[in-house]
């Protein structure tokens, strides 16, 4: 069997034309808009769940214990210097310490139930949350210790320090989701 010489050598013609590359190229760029519109298309849905998740899950449910907290707290500084203040010294160091542990105890239930969820979702918003809550705490420690001294802390201006704490927390919650909704 003997194919020629045109077996060795390029053919006159050419096996595609110019109007058949462009098709081909054409419809592979469609296909290619194609996959990469839906690979798009798939990660705004799985941010858009996520951030539903976040909001539904973590934050919207524990809008209650947040406020539950900040205001079991306020309870317990406003009616802190009518207890404390009756007690002589050695009474005194022991009950505010008594204080101090019992914020300790509401705070660590606090992250416990309602940060560690967001510690397992966002350890960077967990972190800035713990940060804010050991702020809070110094703030109660500062007016719990002030009780029966000389220069007493107002407890107006501590109210407005827990309420910025309070409106700090909702703020850190919804920043990432407000500033940076790829990170969901």
């Amino acid at each position: 069997m003997d194919f020629g010489p045109n077996i060795l050598c390029c053919p006159a013609e050419p096996i595609l034309s110019a109007g058949d590359i462009i098709s081909i190229s054409g419809i592979g760029i469609a296909v290619l808009v194609f996959i990469l519109e839906r690979i798009n298309s798939s990660r705004a849905d799985n941010q858009r769940a996520k951030q539903d998740w976040f909001l539904n899950v973590v934050v919207e449910p524990n809008m209650n214990s947040i406020s539950d907290f900040y205001s079991n707290l306020l309870d317990v500084l406003e009616k802190s210097p009518k207890e404390l203040e009756s007690l002589v010294l050695n009474p005194l160091t022991i009950a505010k310490a008594e204080k101090m542990k019992s914020f300790i105890k509401n705070k660590d239930k606090f992250i416990t139930e309602f940060n560690t969820a967001i510690r397992s979702f966002d350890p960077i918003m967990a972190k800035k949350i713990d940060s804010l809550l050991r702020r809070t705490q110094d703030i109660f420690t500062n007016y719990i210790d002030t009780i029966g001294s000389d220069s007493p802390t107002d407890y107006s201006v501590v109210k407005r320090q827990m309420d910025r704490s309070k409106t700090a927390l909702y703020s850190i919650l919804f920043e990432g989701i407000k500033k940076n909704p790829t990170k969901f």
